[in-house]
């Protein structure tokens, strides 16, 4: 995963492409539009930096869909490895990151990430999928902190492997958070997966320093509402 120079046209706090917001207990206001979009060069496995070329994936509403299937994550529960700082077959990456696996309400699980002000990080789950079929991306966040012009973002990353270590990018969906959440909040966003894609990366970023907890990770197939 990489830093997103998310630049948005609007000045709402929130962008979005194709993506659903809504607060859990309480209501979360959207406005403002994700520029451009983004396509990811020179792919690593564990890393993957941005390149000047930008790209984004077309978005299907997810209000249009029905979801079939498990989820695909293998973790959705965030389940820890008895005091490993990140989740069971969750993935990080970024500068002085902070990860902690933390116990929520319920007895559920999440993942906190942090980062200090002015750095960029995240945590990433990759799931196999197939070219052609759409798959509807979930979280929950919750915003604790953001450094001033900040943001978290959540992203479904579509690649090819082209080899043990080698990912190639084929685009991608993104919802930005810039302000801090008194709640969690639901974010879905949902497209089909593009010629020669065999791999899905559900990430949620923290860009330029700030605190989020994340939980209920999914990945599912989903078929346009109608349709058998």
């Amino acid at each position: 995963m990489s830093s997103l120079p998310v630049s948005p046209t609007g000045s709402g706090h929130i962008s979005r492409i194709g993506g659903v917001l809504a607060a859990t207990g309480g209501a979360l206001a959207a406005a403002g539009v994700l520029v451009a979009g983004f396509q990811w060069g020179s792919p690593r496995a564990e890393h993957v930096s941005p390149s000047a070329s930008l790209n984004t994936a077309a978005a299907i509403p997810v209000a249009s869909l029905r979801q079939v299937g498990p989820n695909l994550v293998p973790n959705p529960g965030l389940v820890d490895h008895g005091g490993a700082a990140l989740a069971r077959g969750l993935l990080g990456w970024g500068t002085a990151p902070l990860f902690r696996v933390v116990k929520l309400p319920g007895g559920r699980h999440g993942e906190l990430v942090s980062l200090p002000h002015g750095d960029t990080g995240g945590v990433f789950f990759s799931v196999p999928v197939r070219s052609g079929r759409i798959y509807e991306e979930g979280f929950l966040v919750q915003v604790s902190r953001l450094s001033q012009g900040a943001s978290v973002t959540i992203t479904l990353e579509w690649y090819h492997r082209s080899g043990p270590q080698n990912l190639r990018s084929l685009g991608m969906l993104a919802t930005v958070l810039r302000r801090p959440t008194s709640t969690s909040v639901s974010v879905a966003q949902a497209g089909s997966a593009p010629p020669d894609a065999d791999v899905a990366n559900v990430v949620v970023n923290v860009v330029r320093g700030g605190s989020v907890v994340v939980s209920g990770p999914s990945l599912r197939l989903a078929t346009r509402s109608g349709s058998h």
